[in-house]
């Protein structure tokens, strides 16, 4: 998304950019975003935000979305050097550090559809 707070949302999203290069090519970690917002997501969101009944695709795309935030938000808490955070990734530590995943809410989720979106009896 382009910035739209001026130049310091600029500079925000500038350090978070370097932070994820830097997690990449200095830390062997790599930052998967499969899986966060595909259409069903999306669509999913928009509905729950209406108070609108979800289908079976819907939630399974929601479990989905749920593993790779979790899968995501671990893997930046994760790298270390020497045992400590590396201080240049401070900006995506930041963001993660506000993420709450509710991974129990897939496992109920998972509980009553499967895979595919179909429903459990």
């Amino acid at each position: 998304r382009p910035p739209t707070g001026g130049a310091w949302e600029s500079e925000i999203l500038l350090d978070e950019t370097e932070a994820a290069i830097a997690m990449e090519n200095h830390h062997g970690a790599s930052i998967d975003f499969g899986g966060i917002m595909s259409a069903e997501v999306r669509r999913a969101l928009y509905k729950a935000e209406k108070y609108a009944s979800l289908g079976g695709d819907e939630f399974a795309a929601m479990v989905a979305f749920i593993a790779s935030a979790t899968r995501l938000k671990k893997a930046i808490e994760n790298v270390a050097e020497n045992g400590a955070p590396p201080p240049e990734l401070a900006p995506l530590r930041n963001i993660v550090s506000a993420m709450v995943t509710h991974p129990e809410v897939a496992d109920k989720i998972k509980a009553c559809v499967d895979d595919q979106g179909g429903f459990k009896d």
